[in-house]
This record gives structure tokens, C-alpha cells and sequence, in this order.
């Protein structure tokens, strides 16, 4: 991993992390018909600049030395009880399926609540690679990062997968608690609620 470097990010990375989850998710079905994609950079990036100052909020990145560019990261929450921080509010960009975002949105916190703690556990909120630089173990690389924290203090790590990320998390020890079922244009979707024990090894 001699081409990469793995630092924690800074709130002036945001603008450059919002493209890449664009980029990462560009085929994602659900976010998809969420928006059009030119401007789903800038509202991605304004939403993670929003939770950056959060109560136990983590932003890890992977950089490509040879080109300075931002490849891969890691949104996580460390525990921490829950600011009075509001949510975010920032009005979807002209062309949002509105009533799509808010049942996805309103389908994650609900699932959260139900079997996870923000002040007892942690949380894998996002995790991107750039669709160049996939299957270079990347993914694997934040997600190591993340646990030996959350294995130092012998913390759960939870988790909402998309199909194609469920695999590496079952990998690295998560097991499924719930599917979580988002209704979109193009029908069903279903994620995977999971749960990480301390010390969980995986397949």
C-alpha cells in the first residue's frame, strides 16, 4: 500500500469527498433515482461539511501519492452522546425524488435506533472507494482502521450494507440483525442492518 496514505480528513476535504460519493454510488439503486447526478457532489459534500463538528464524528480518507487525490473514505461515529446539533436541512437540489429521500433517510435512522446506540456503539456511516481504484483492498484498509478503535475499547460497530459492500463486512465480522427495505421509482430495495461484535474475525 506503498501509493496510498490513510490520514484523517479536515471539513476543507468535504467538497472532494461529496464527488467521490457521487462517484462511488453513481449506479447505487437507490441513489440513483434519488437526484441527478451532476448535482448530487455538491449536496453530499455541504451534508458531510454539516456533520463534520458532530458529537463523535470521524472522517478517515485514503490519498493516491502519486496524483494527491482523494481515492477512498470512511464516515464513522465513535461513541459519544448525541449533540443538539440540528439535522440537516439544506433543501434537496432541483430534480430530487423528495419523498424517496426522506423514507431512505427516515428508514436508516429508524433502524439505527432500534438496535444500535450512539452513545454505546460505534458506526459505519459511509464507506467509498472510487470506482478506479476498487478491489485494491482500499475498503479493507479504513475499515481496519476503524475497528482497532472500536476493538481497543471492546465496542460493537453497526452498519447499513448495500449488496454490493455486505460481502467485505461479512469478511471483517458483521453479521445481519434486519433487513432494511427502501421503496424507490424502481421498486424495493434492501440493505442489510448489521452488527460487528468485538474481536469478530469474520469468514
Amino acid at each position: 500500500m506503498s501509493n496510498f496514505t490513510l490520514s484523517t480528513a479536515t471539513i476543507s476535504d468535504t467538497p472532494e469527498l461529496g464527488h467521490l460519493m457521487a462517484l462511488a454510488y453513481q449506479n447505487d439503486p437507490i441513489q440513483r433515482t434519488l437526484m441527478p447526478f451532476a448535482v448530487r457532489g455538491p449536496y453530499w459534500g455541504a451534508w458531510l461539511a454539516h456533520d463534520f463538528s458532530r458529537a463523535g464524528e470521524m472522517y478517515y480518507k485514503i490519498t493516491d501519492v502519486l496524483t494527491s487525490q482523494i481515492v477512498a473514505f470512511a464516515k464513522v461515529r465513535y461513541p459519544a452522546p448525541v449533540d443538539s446539533k440540528g439535522d440537516f436541512a439544506q433543501a434537496p437540489p432541483e430534480g430530487t425524488d423528495v419523498q424517496t429521500l426522506m423514507h431512505w433517510f427516515e428508514q436508516m435512522d429508524a433502524c439505527h435506533k432500534k438496535h444500535a446506540s450512539y452513545e454505546e456503539d460505534y458506526y459505519l456511516n459511509v464507506l467509498c472507494v472510487h470506482p478506479s481504484y476498487q478491489r485494491q483492498g482500499l475498503g479493507k484498509m479504513l475499515l481496519s482502521r476503524f475497528l482497532a478503535d472500536a476493538d481497543k475499547e471492546h465496542k460493537r460497530a453497526y452498519l447499513q450494507a448495500t449488496a454490493l459492500g455486505r460481502p467485505l463486512y461479512v469478511k471483517c465480522g458483521w453479521v445481519d440483525v434486519e433487513d432494511m427495505v427502501t421503496q424507490t421509482p424502481e421498486g424495493p430495495v434492501v440493505w442489510k442492518c448489521m452488527m460487528r461484535e468485538p474481536g469478530a474475525g469474520g469468514e
